[in-house]
Order: structure tokens, then C-alpha cells, then sequence
């Protein structure tokens, strides 16, 4: 709304909105890309477009010198830019979490079990693998 009120033109919100965007993806995890920018068409579905152009329109028609049309339709634009831009940078949070959890999680350590056996994990051993003679995981 304060970009009709003051009049600011819609390029100025979209440009580097999408810029920011396409720079943010290089950074954020493979699986919320695609998401990412099919969450943007979700976001503008029937209730949202039904209301919220409405209420542009309506705006912009009772303010003077605008064109309701131009300036109510530039507003789905916005709509559709805010849910890329949050699921981007929670694929960021995904995959910085992710890493974390590998470099913690990945080291090698001996330790010895109860029952003798050594692992390559802390807490596993040879009775955590699955038995070779069970013949009823093994069918066919």
C-alpha cells in the first residue's frame, strides 16, 4: 500500500527482489529451489488475488491521479515475490543446519560395546547390523 500511496514505481520492488532472489540461489539447498519458485504461484491463489486486488484497486481508485489498473495489478507481482524470497532463505538455514549436522555426525570414532565387538560409531554394535541367516528379512 505505501507503494501507492507514495507512489513508487513498482520496478523499484521487483528488480532487485528478483535479483536477490537469483542471487540467493547458489546458496540454498537443491530441493528448495523448485519449491521456492512454485511456492510464488501458490501464494497468489483465488483468495489472495480476490481480496488483496480488490483492496489495491480500490485503493488506488480513491487516490487521485492513479490508475487503478496499472497500479492495483503491480501488487500480485509483490505477492508472488515474498514466498520465494522466505522459502530461499530457509533452504539457506536447511542447508547450513545440514552441513553442520555431517561434520559433527560423519567423524570416524572407535568405541568399544558391552558385548566386546568395536564400531566405527559411538553406541553400535555388531548386533546393530542386520543378520545375514534371518531368513525371513532375506526372502525373495
Amino acid at each position: 500500500m505505501a507503494r501507492l500511496v507514495y507512489a513508487i514505481p513498482l520496478l523499484f520492488f521487483l528488480i532487485p527482489g528478483y535479483l536477490t532472489a537469483i542471487l540467493l540461489l547458489p546458496f540454498s539447498d537443491r530441493e528448495f529451489i523448485g519449491i521456492a519458485f512454485d511456492s510464488g504461484g501458490v501464494a497468489t491463489g483465488p483468495m489472495a488475488v480476490t481480496f488483496l486486488l480488490s483492496l489495491a484497486v480500490g485503493v488506488a481508485a480513491g487516490i487521485e491521479g492513479r490508475n487503478p489498473v496499472t497500479d492495483g495489478f503491480g501488487l500480485i507481482a509483490l505477492i508472488a515475490l515474498a514466498p520465494i524470497l522466505s522459502v530461499l532463505a530457509l533452504g539457506i538455514l536447511y542447508r547450513r543446519t545440514e552441513v553442520k549436522y555431517l561434520f559433527w555426525h560423519s567423524r570416524p570414532c572407535l568405541s568399544f560395546s558391552v558385548s566386546g565387538g568395536t564400531s566405527r560409531r559411538a553406541g553400535r554394535s555388531h548386533r546393530d547390523q542386520p543378520d545375514p541367516d534371518d531368513k525371513e528379512r532375506w526372502r525373495d
